[in-house]
């Protein structure tokens, strides 16, 4: 399994631009470009590795990750999907 494995990717047509656009939201946006979208995806896929080896080069953790991250109770939760602020239930 690739480092990108756990990394949503998504790419999609710009009617704008004429062409597709990957992205890897939370980690990568607006990463590559081209007609071709298994081209595109195949590229964003590396970006996405390169991205995370950058962080981990820094010492970092790379954000974006929904593969390795635990599943969390509303509760656990509030709006910003952050485990570690306070929920306020209404």
């Amino acid at each position: 399994m690739t480092l990108s494995a756990g990394y949503a990717k998504i790419v999609e047509w710009s009617q704008e631009d004429q062409c597709y656009v990957g992205s890897a939201p939370g980690l990568v946006y607006g990463g590559c470009h081209g007609a071709d979208e298994h081209q595109v995806f195949d590229e964003l896929c590396q970006i996405v590795d390169e991205a995370i080896a950058l962080y981990e080069q820094d010492g970092k953790p790379a954000a974006g990750n929904v593969g390795t991250r635990p599943r969390q109770s509303h509760h656990e939760r509030n709006v910003t999907g952050r485990a570690d602020a306070p929920c306020f239930d209404h």
